[in-house]
């Protein structure tokens, strides 16, 4: 579904088009965000073209930068934006149309995808401790309010994570 919107901006194209996709998408995202980190920012177009530079400051500390929490800003917004970049190629250009569930599946498949890559760096390519804290901090609270018993050892342990829907029910 196209809504044939006339001038189509990039903005449009992101963040303000009806189309259920944009719409889905944005909302996983929020969902994802765990509560502890704060709340979700607002998407805009300089959020969305500056989220490679994303730093979040500490909570009382302008000068520290939270790093787990920031990373996993930039993934959502980036995993988010090229999707619904995707999408709509594939809807303008395929003439395909996504139902919500596919959409919610991709959507799914990418981040889980993302953690099982940030899991295999951090104890096959790159196993130092920093990097391991790293991923730990990035995700840990996600997984945490999906999973309240998870295991101390998810970085390492590949059973740990299978079946992970990585969103809460809006509040």
């Amino acid at each position: 579904m196209s809504c044939n919107e006339s001038p189509e901006s990039l903005n449009h194209i992101l963040i303000d088009c009806e189309n259920e996709a944009i719409s889905t998408i944005w909302r996983l995202a929020r969902q994802t965000w765990p509560t502890t980190f704060g709340p979700w920012p607002e998407v805009h177009l300089g959020l969305i073209l500056g989220c490679g530079s994303v730093a979040l400051p500490s909570q009382g500390e302008e000068s520290i930068t939270r790093t787990g929490p920031s990373r996993l800003l930039r993934i959502l917004i980036s995993e988010s934006v090229h999707l619904i970049w995707v999408l709509r190629c594939e809807r303008t250009i395929q003439g395909l149309d996504h139902s919500v569930e596919a959409i919610k599946s991709r959507w799914h498949n990418k981040i889980n995808h993302h953690i099982d890559l940030d899991r295999h760096l951090a104890t096959t390519y790159n196993r130092k401790p920093v990097t391991k804290k790293l991923v730990q901090d990035t995700w840990q609270a996600t997984l945490v309010e999906q999973l309240p018993s998870l295991a101390e050892d998810w970085i390492t342990n590949p059973e740990v994570l299978v079946g992970i829907t990585l969103t809460r029910s809006p509040t």
